[in-house]
């Protein structure tokens, strides 16, 4: 047999050189005897492999599973009986294996311990599938390899942080090298060109370098194809897998002795805070590099940006605020006075190149005023033939000269200005410049003269400029004032009017002083006995006057601290400045959603007349604002208000109520003053005394005590606890208490409609038209930004900053417009600063990632936010960070009280107050903690992300997510992927999908998941929901990713046949070629017509993917009589189905050739099978909340 032949030369102790050769004569012998595939034996050790120097490796063969036995021969022992490592029946023997040297994987494959440099060697391998079959004898090269030092070729003047960058360079030599490569590694300098790599190598060096090698190739005709921009590109020629990162070094280099032109200089001016837009070049470019001078003389440059788009090389560097547009144009969204200057713009392909030269001035418009006239836009001053006029303009630049002069050309020679004199006041960023003059009129005629005073500058955009008035001259004394001439018998009639008021007044005060004093003398006894009983009877009412006075001052203090633009404290507004009317829905019997027309029928609607009020939102929908606005009606009595009879209010905001259980005691410490002599048992009086009282708990979410049963809140909620008094409560989204009376009502705030953004945005720029259509404008052209925007908080920050900063119109997603934010807000305060630990980039790095620790930490917490002592912060961070980012207004400072002794809770002496830091909203904390969690899954890519996020709803910290995808699009894949697993997550999950605003390849795997389970579009989703489900068909579509079902439930409003498209009634538009298979519509809110089903097939029949349409709710006509339409259904063996109200409803195929609609059985719909439908539709409002999202949510084939 083969295995007594074969084994027994390894068997045998017998190891002369000729029984060796006959063995292996015999086994040749034997080869040519056996049928096989040579090829097939070669194909299972790929040759060769590649070993790195002083790692552990593995030389890997591919053998079939449950081999024999496997021989491993090195070059030196090949010639040997015993074989340098063997592997039979599970058994390890061989002397480089009992060394340690070798070792074999439980697959066959050879394992070096350590690869040294003799290992560079041909090694052969015998291979026994079985103990009757043998394959030839299979060799491998191995190659030992030693990376370079740098995982790319290395340019010195580039660095080796990366393989791409920006240089500029003379004529002088280029060099490029591979430090330490193991084996030989060749390069070349090519520049790349539209017509192809020209090679540009001089010369070509390589050196051994210990065990590798250095290669350095030098090149000194970097010009040679483009005097100006070359793309020049060191190329690694090799073709061992993992030797290099990146074979290619890419440097954009800029000719450093070519000077610009100053004849070629095009001067622009542009006004502060306007955009500013340079073009390049005529067409997209290239090669394209953006610099601005930033001395004087125009000898130095900053760099501002440069861009590559050639082929597969794509790359480009910005500086802050800069945005390149076509390829080509500088683009600065909001000019400062920090952008005036000069521009240079140098463009190239590789063989043409030019360049472009721009001078900026940054206008700052003002306008001149007048020394005595006030703002109005016409003066008139009473002044004599002979004097002085002054005339000034504040805030203007660039500098300016001022001029008087004749409003009418043909009245000049009227009047003769002289002595002037000129005062300018450089105030940095602007000039203040005053004119004095004296003037004289040669006719002593004229009782009228108009002049101006006006700007006189080169400058285009200050040629109107200009202040004028009338002058009105007279001969006698001038009056005291510069102002409008008053006729002074109007003066005297006043001033005797108010003579005879204030006479009046004093007669009558005598005479009342007379009568009391007389009343007085006759009651005295009787008023002496009943003194002792008032005064029992008001001491009650003293406390409970005390305690309205002392809450209304507290709640004074909260409504006028309103603070919506963060870094600037000193623009403070009250709660009605700010506050505009939302959307406010209800959910009637029927279970569907109602409008308010107004906040204040909240507490009047009939229908949702209740002793328990729920309002629902979305992190940032106002809820805490609406909250304190109905504190501001009752306050102030305000007419119309339902609150305005009330006797009590009382707002407590929970999340300052940790640990404290008593409402009485709450109310003491959170409302009322320090010094205040009110007890817990007299608050417990006068609100036991009371004829109406309503309490306002605000935030529940953020409650810390929810699972309480001691606490007073929770017996509140359920009605445990004052059940005849009306209690609202806020909260977001899905946060209810777990126990709460069955008689409250849900009401829902779905953010800003159309009217109350525009009514806010008027509120918010001082009613300034022109802003308000520039503001509406740029929402209407960023549909993605308007969706943000229905969120009132991003909103009312986009409202103000946008007045401030116009950057915001181009945001396209709650990522980019909160990184936006945060950056204008630090550069607004990194200007007022000169702190260089503050301009430390490094250090604020730093200092912002223990706050990313803290912010993330706190929201696994129980609290789901963060608020802690503000020592223990400090500490953990530096007091300059915090100064910053409290001055920024991204934390913020409160004082709260606190029991330091909770065994003597009723001790005042125990009530002390320490300060308290948080962020100014919960959505900057999830900011925060986004930056951790992005940068922690990215650097833990085998993290399990159900027990590190096991305590992170996205339902709780839905911006958590959104943000960390769009930090950090390689965690975007992890979080997405794991969105869609869990339970409730597709939808937050389509909502990160939007936070993608660059490639999706790697997320391609869980969108086809979303498609597959199938999509939902809900009228009760939000704007932006609703948009990012679009969105996703639309990259389905683009990506080719079928989706299986598609359910509109409440939200088909007509379809357009113009574009081919279905349109919902939120005004999106899906389009007739989005790749869905099945369409499921749910019209459970309205009936349907013959007209609108007539539509929808249609629209069907122009869908080349759909295959199935399924109907919902809404009763269909009992037959169709459009021939046409349903013919082409028919012959794509189309199918139409109704699927009533209910799951459990008998299902109805529409028969495509006679219209009409069939049961399951083949029969045809009956009178009482319509009737049937009409009921259940109808009875559907009758069903509990889980049976109608059952019904609303379910769905068949």
């Amino acid at each position: 047999m083969l295995s007594s032949r074969y084994f027994s030369y390894y068997s045998d102790s017998l190891k002369s050189t000729i029984m060796t050769g006959v063995v292996l004569v015999c086994l040749i012998m034997l080869f040519t005897e056996m049928h096989f595939d040579v090829t097939q034996a070669k194909t299972i050790c790929n040759s060769p492999q590649y070993l790195e120097l002083g790692k552990k490796g593995t030389i890997t063969c591919r053998f079939h599973k449950d081999f024999f036995a496997v021989l491993w021969y090195t070059s030196i022992d090949f010639g040997n009986s015993r074989p340098t490592v063997e592997y039979q029946n599970k058994l390890k023997t061989g002397p480089r294996y009992e060394s340690g040297e070798f070792d074999v994987h439980p697959d066959g494959s050879l394992i070096v311990t350590e690869v040294l440099l003799r290992y560079e060697d041909v090694f052969t391998v015998a291979y026994l599938p079985s103990e009757e079959e043998l394959y030839p004898y299979i060799t491998v090269q191995v190659i030992v390899i030693v990376k370079p030092e740098a995982p790319f070729p290395f340019i010195p003047q580039c660095g080796n942080v990366s393989n791409k960058c920006f240089i500029v360079a003379d004529e002088a030599d280029i060099e490029c090298s591979v430090r330490g490569a193991r084996p030989k590694v060749l390069l070349d300098f090519v520049a790349r060109t539209m017509e192809g790599d020209k090679n540009i190598s001089r010369e070509l060096v390589i050196t051994a370098d210990g065990d590798g090698y250095t290669s350095t190739v030098i090149t000194s005709k970097v010009f040679h194809h483009s005097p100006l921009l070359v793309l020049l590109v060191c190329k690694a020629s090799t073709n061992i897998p993992g030797l290099f990162e990146n074979t290619e070094s890419i440097a954009l280099v800029q000719n450093d002795l070519v000077q610009t032109n100053p004849d070629q200089t095009t001067s622009i001016s542009i006004q502060r805070y306007e955009r500013m837009e340079l073009h390049c070049a005529e067409n997209e470019s290239a090669f394209i590099v953006w610099k601005k001078a930033i001395s004087p003389r125009y000898e130095d440059y900053e760099l501002l940006l440069y861009s590559v788009s050639f082929g597969k090389d794509f790359f480009e560097v910005f500086a802050e605020d800069i945005i390149l547009e076509n390829n080509v144009s500088l683009v600065l969204p909001s000019v400062d006075v920090q952008h005036e200057g000069e521009y240079v713009c140098f463009y190239g392909d590789g063989m043409s190149d030019g360049v472009r030269v721009y001078n900026v001035t940054v206008v700052v418009l003002a306008y001149p005023a007048i020394e005595g006239c006030n703002d109005q836009a016409y003066c008139e001053l009473q002044r004599e033939y002979e004097g002085t006029l002054t005339c000034s303009v504040e805030g203007i630049r660039p500098k300016v000269e001022l001029q008087w002069k004749s409003y009418i050309e043909d009245e000049s020679d009227l009047i003769l200005f002289s002595n002037q004199k000129r005062i300018v006041k450089d105030n940095r960023e602007s000039f203040d410049v005053t004119l004095i003059v004296q003037y004289r009129v040669s006719d002593k005629r004229r009782k009228r003269l108009t002049v101006e005073c006006k700007v006189v500058s080169p400058n285009d955009l200050m040629l109107n400029l200009a202040k004028r008035m009338d002058l009105l001259f007279f001969t006698g004394n001038p009056p005291t004032t510069g102002q409008t001439h008053q006729p002074e018998r109007r003066g005297f009639l006043l001033w005797a009017f108010v003579f005879v008021i204030v006479l009046l007044v004093f007669i009558c005060g005598v005479t009342m002083v007379i009568c009391l004093k007389k009343t007085f003398q006759s009651h005295r006894v009787a008023r002496d006995v009943e003194e002792e009983i008032r005064m029992l009877e008001t001491a009650p009412a003293e406390k409970r006057d005390q305690f309205l006075h002392q809450i209304k001052e507290r709640y004074k203090e909260l409504n006028d601290a309103v603070k919506p633009i963060l870094y600037m404290k000193e623009k403070v507004f009250s709660v009605n400045d700010v506050f505009v009317d939302l959307c406010i829905t209800f959910k009637d019997s029927n279970g569907k959603w109602i409008g308010l027309q107004t906040y204040q029928n909240v507490f009047s609607d009939p229908r949702i007349k209740s002793k328990r009020l729920f309002l629902e939102g979305e992190p940032g929908y106002g809820k805490s604002t609406i909250a304190f606005k109905y504190v501001y009606d009752w306050c102030n009595s305000i007419h119309g208000s339902p609150l305005k009879d009330v006797d009590i209010l009382i707002l407590l905001r929970l999340r300052q109520l940790g640990g404290v259980s008593s409402f009485y005691q709450a109310i003491k410490q959170f409302l009322l003053p320090r010094e205040s002599t009110l007890t817990e048992r007299d608050i417990k009086n006068i609100l036991q005394n009371s004829y109406s009282v309503v309490i306002i708990l605000d935030a529940f979410d953020e409650y810390p005590d929810q699972n309480s049963t001691t606490s007073d809140i929770i017996r509140i909620i359920a009605r445990e606890m004052f059940p005849d008094f009306i209690v609202l409560l806020t909260t977001r989204l899905s946060c209810l208490p777990q126990k709460y009376s069955p008689s409250t009502k849900i009401l829902r705030l779905s953010g800003f409609t159309q009217k109350a953004r525009e009514y806010y945005i008027r509120k918010a720029v001082n009613n300034n038209e022109q802003t308000v259509k520039e503001i509406e404008g740029y929402l209407e052209d960023n549909p993605i930004l308007s969706d943000l925007c229905q969120v009132p908080l991003l909103f009312v920050l986009f409202a103000h900053m946008m007045y401030e900063n116009p950057n915001f119109r181009h945001l396209n997603s709650a990522t980019n417009f909160f990184r936006h934010m945060i950056k204008c807000l630090y550069h607004h305060i990194k200007n007022k600063t000169q702190d260089v630990d503050i301009c430390n980039d490094d250090l604020l790095e730093k200092w912002k990632h223990k706050l990313y620790i803290k912010a993330f930490t706190a929201l696994r917490g129980k609290r789901k936010r963060m608020v802690c002592k503000k020592e223990e912060l400090c500490n953990a961070l530096d007091q300059k960070f915090y100064d910053l980012y409290k001055d920024m207004g991204i934390l913020v400072e409160e004082e709260v009280p606190y029991i330091t002794d909770k065994s003597y809770t009723l001790k005042a002496d125990h009530v002390q107050y320490r300060q308290e830091v948080k962020f100014y909203h919960k959505i900057f904390c999830e900011w925060h903690a986004a930056h951790y969690l992005s940068d922690y899954i990215q650097h833990n890519p085998t993290l399990d992300l159900k027990e590190c996020l096991q305590n992170l709803h996205p339902v709780d910290v839905q911006y958590l997510y959104q943000f960390s995808c769009g930090l950090n699009p390689d965690s975007a894949k992890q979080i997405i992927q794991y969105l869609a697993e869990i339970k409730g997550g597709d939808k937050f999950a389509i909502l990160c999908i939007l936070e993608q605003t660059g490639n999706i390849e790697n997320i391609k795997q869980t969108i086809c998941q979303l498609c597959s389970e199938g999509l939902i579009i809900s009228d009760h989703d939000t704007l932006l929901l609703q948009r990012s489900s679009m969105q996703l068909l639309e990259i389905s579509a683009t990506n080719k990713i079928p989706i299986k079902l598609l359910q509109l439930h409440n939200c088909f409003k007509s379809v357009d046949f113009t574009i081919s498209t279905l349109n919902t009634t939120s005004g999106l538009a899906m389009p007739s070629w989005i790749p869905v298979e099945q369409l499921g519509l749910r019209m459970f809110n309205k009936r349907t017509s013959y007209d609108e089903y007539i539509d929808i097939l249609k629209f069907s029949a122009m869908c080349p993917s759909l295959s199935l349409l399924g109907f919902y709710g809404s009763p269909p006509p009992e037959s169709f009589k459009d021939e046409s339409v349903l013919y082409d259904l028919h012959k794509r063996n189309f199918r139409v189905k109704y699927y009533g109200s209910y799951l459990e409803s008998p299902v109805y195929t529409l028969d495509l050739q006679a219209g009409q609609w069939k049961r399951t059985d083949g029969t045809q719909c009956t009178e009482e099978d319509f009737n049937q439908m009409e009921s259940d539709w109808k009875r559907i409002g009758d069903m509990d909340v889980d049976e109608i999202r059952r019904v609303i949510y379910g769905y068949r084939n």
